[in-house]
Parts: C-alpha cells; structure tokens; sequence
C-alpha cells in the first residue's frame, strides 16, 4: 500500500510537471488559455515566462485549484463536417 502511494504521488507530480510545460508552451499562441491554465495551477495567471520554467521543479506544497476544462468538446457532428471540408479542398487542389 505504501508503494502505490509513493507512486501515485510520483505521477501526479510528473503530470502537474507536464502541465506546467504545457501552459508555458502555449502562453504565447493561446495567451488567455494559458493564463486559466496558470489559474489552476498556482491560483492566479502569469504572463511572459520562460522557456526555462517550463524544465524547472516544481514548488511542492502550492495548493493546486480546481481543474476545469479548459476546451469545450467539439461534437461529432462538426468533427466529420470539418472532415469533408478538408477533403473537399485537397481534392479541389490536386486539380
């Protein structure tokens, strides 16, 4: 029992780790997403950090929020009209 709480405590860290990567990765294409990001990782949103935080430990002990998505889910429906869409402008493309 107490190795699967020393693993389980090892993912969650390397997940928050990637996720920390992740809002630093996509602060300057999706700004305000990376901000909620930042939210819900350390309670308020942070701007113009570096690449290198994106490598640097994390602080243990900081409360996390509470995670929300932050993507709404794109039906099924537009997924395949989006599809088509794209079929149809390759095959217009190629003539």
């Amino acid at each position: 029992l107490r190795r699967q709480r020393q693993m389980c405590i090892r993912d969650s860290h390397n997940c928050l780790w990637l996720v920390k990567a992740i809002a630093v990765l996509m602060e300057p294409v999706m700004p305000a997403k990376a901000d909620a990001l930042w939210a819900q990782l350390y309670g308020e949103p942070r701007r113009n950090v570096p690449l290198s935080e994106a490598l640097a430990p994390l602080v243990t002990g900081t409360k996390i929020g509470k995670p929300t998505p932050l993507f709404e889910q794109v039906p099924e429906e537009e997924i395949k009209r989006l599809s088509e869409m794209v079929s149809q402008r390759i095959a217009k493309a190629r003539g």
